[in-house]
């Protein structure tokens, strides 16, 4: 485990402290009154951090070696161009002039500071929210469209596919026969999506939200706010659509109707595109395993992931890509 993993995992509010003060006196901010709440996440460190005044902000702590700099500030640029193009979403708090808006503690962990922003989630939208949520996420891609390639790395059958089958047999080295299994079924999921999906990438692919799940939306009454751009990439607009209706089921496809009807108010889309639904599912299910691996040394993954590497859990994941091949198969 590299140093800056070390001291991204000791990670605690006396070592926080300073490094937050120092921020926030740039930013003619009081400074932290020393009560330090953790929120969830599983990739980077977020706290709640009172200040003297008790006002509230979030400070982010990003893992080390996930993104570059240079790939936060792109995140952070364009948090900040939807914020002027009135689209809701929490721009993280910068330092005047040049709106430095990324900093780094002593031991070299990046970290922003994110104002507070209150609101509700929600499990399930209903037709009227998801048409004003279609509206936004519309003006967004109206708005990434225009911009320059991402520095990061796209949503593809490389990135998502053949790299996630890469990392789990490399954190796997002699593995089990049902996931040996599960390395076949997924093997055979992406030589059939292939053809579907890869012109299509090459062709039309732009930055997105990439996890934009009803989990990262909060509701300030009838408004969202887009929240969490960290896994932002490119790939089909798509990605951002399906995954806030992602259900098969009737209801599911009434709620992603709605939100086409608010999406194409502002942005173009062909309704054919939905075809890719079930490639981008199974290759988000594939990632996902592959991303829980990577993790795995860190100590809050396996408190987490309880059932993750055993033969059920493998028998589980196979059936779901299955189930994604079958569709795919039925739309040939």
């Amino acid at each position: 485990m590299s140093q800056e993993l070390v001291n991204f995992h000791r990670l605690d509010p006396q070592r926080l402290l300073g490094s937050l003060d120092l921020v926030l006196s740039q930013m003619n901010r009081p400074r932290c009154s020393g009560r330090i709440l953790a929120l969830n996440s599983l990739e980077n460190r977020v706290y709640l951090v009172q200040l003297e005044d008790d006002s509230e902000v979030v400070a982010k702590f990003y893992r080390p070696a996930r993104w570059s700099q240079d790939q936060i500030r792109e995140e952070h640029s364009l948090l900040r161009l939807a914020l002027e193009a009135e689209i809701p979403v929490v721009a993280p708090l910068a330092v005047e002039p040049g709106h430095r808006s990324l900093f780094s503690t002593p031991e070299g962990i990046s970290f922003a500071l994110f104002p507070k922003v209150r609101g509700r989630l929600t499990s399930e939208l209903s037709p009227e929210q998801a048409k004003v949520l279609g509206r936004y996420l519309g003006r967004l891609h109206r708005l990434t469209a225009s911009l320059p390639q991402s520095c990061r790395p796209a949503l593809d059958l490389g990135t998502f596919g053949d790299d996630a089958l890469d990392t789990l047999e490399a954190h796997h080295p002699d593995p089990s026969p049902q996931l040996q299994r599960y390395l076949r079924v997924a093997e055979e999921f992406l030589d059939l999506v292939d053809p579907l999906l890869s012109e299509s990438l090459a062709l039309r692919a732009q930055i997105v939200h990439g996890d934009c799940h009803v989990g990262n939306v909060l509701w300030q009454g009838e408004a969202p706010f887009l929240l969490d751009f960290d896994d932002m990439t490119t790939c089909l607009p798509v990605q951002d659509l399906w995954l806030v209706a992602p259900g098969r089921d009737d209801e599911s496809l009434v709620i992603r109707e709605a939100l086409l009807e608010g999406y194409r108010a502002f942005s173009v889309f062909d309704e054919d595109d939905f075809v890719f639904v079930e490639p981008l599912r199974g290759l988000r299910m594939i990632h996902y395993n592959a991303w829980v691996a990577k993790r795995w040394s860190d100590p809050v993954f396996p408190a987490t992931f309880v059932q993750f590497g055993t033969d059920r859990h493998w028998q589980e994941e196979c059936q779901a890509l299955a189930e994604s091949m079958e569709i795919v198969r039925g739309m040939a």
